[in-house]
């Protein structure tokens, strides 16, 4: 079977539990809350699953260990549609587990271990054999080295492969500017706001859009919330505005709206369109609890197109 999009990076499960005012402290030994639940999370995950539920051939490659959490995720994610057979289980390594503490308005806080720890593995170049190739979570394991990112980055592209990539770091030891190399060979990059003026120096979209564009980035698009998306490339320059719509979790919006992204961009749809798709894909996700829940089928996300109107439009 040929692959739409192999989506690399981390999978965890996450312990969603909503309802929680962190400005209050615990003053007793239980705080009662409005839900917990379980779910497979992760970037490259939340991607694959979406990705399979837009009616695509979707791979994931990402590392779990050998306990009870990585046989039942890699299960699930099985069951979600996804092509499983890349999943690396590295022997004596904890599956990572990330608590998600949603607060009533929708913003949430993460608690997990050191990333570090994380099973490592580099793929080959036929396992990423695709369309699209997603870097999910650049600076995140498997992308902690450097090396190791270029190396996947030249295997994609030597493919004929459409590079995407998101970008994070948790850990402030690592310097964006040491992946250049893999980062050059970037067609389409997604960071927020945060993440664009934290890695980039730039307090700006302008800012940050020309630093990536230096760097060798092909098409820059910044996921600004609640206003929607910046977009700029050598020829482009525009804003594209969110869907009106009510927010109840925002866990995995960036991640629904690279799917989206991903998946009208293999339809041919000029960049404009891709970003209002991938809008609106963020705009259902966050409408349900879960970082890959919401999202069900291309037809759901047509109707809220249809039923929606963007902000300020």
């Amino acid at each position: 079977m040929s692959i739409d999009v192999v989506c690399i990076g981390q999978t965890c499960l996450d312990v969603l539990i909503k309802g929680v005012d962190i400005s209050v402290p615990f003053d007793r030994e239980m705080k009662i809350v409005e839900s917990v639940t379980t779910s497979v999370g992760g970037d490259a995950t939340n991607q694959s699953i979406v990705l399979s539920r837009l009616g695509l051939r979707s791979r994931l490659i990402c590392g779990v260990g050998d306990d009870d959490a990585g046989i039942f995720m890699k299960d699930v994610i099985a069951r979600a549609g996804v092509d499983v057979s890349q999943i690396v289980i590295a022997p004596g390594v904890s599956t990572l587990i990330s608590v998600v503490v949603i607060a009533p308005d929708g913003q949430r806080n993460f608690i997990h271990i050191d990333t570090r720890r994380y099973a490592s593995f580099e793929p080959d170049a036929e396992a990423m054999r695709a369309r699209i190739v997603s870097f999910a979570s650049m600076m995140l394991p498997p992308f902690i080295d450097a090396g190791s990112a270029a190396r996947m980055a030249s295997m994609a592209k030597e493919n004929g492969s459409i590079l995407c990539a998101d970008v994070t770091s948790f850990d402030e030891k690592l310097r964006f500017e040491d992946y250049r190399s893999a980062i050059s060979c970037v067609d389409f990059i997604f960071p927020n706001e945060d993440e664009g003026m934290k890695l980039t120096g730039h307090g700006d979209l302008d800012g940050i859009a020309d630093h990536l564009l230096d760097m060798g980035v092909k098409n820059i698009v910044i996921k600004i919330g609640k206003r929607g998306c910046f977009i700029k490339n050598r020829e482009i320059r525009e804003t594209v505005p969110a869907f009106d719509t009510p927010v109840l979790d925002t866990t995995g919006a960036g991640d629904n709206f690279a799917s989206g992204f991903m998946s009208a961009l293999l339809e041919n749809r000029p960049l404009v369109e891709c970003c209002r798709y991938a809008n609106a894909a963020a705009g259902v996700a966050v409408g349900s609890i879960g970082a890959n829940t919401g999202v069900k089928s291309r037809e759901q996300i047509e109707e809220f197109m249809a039923s929606h109107r963007q902000r300020g439009v």
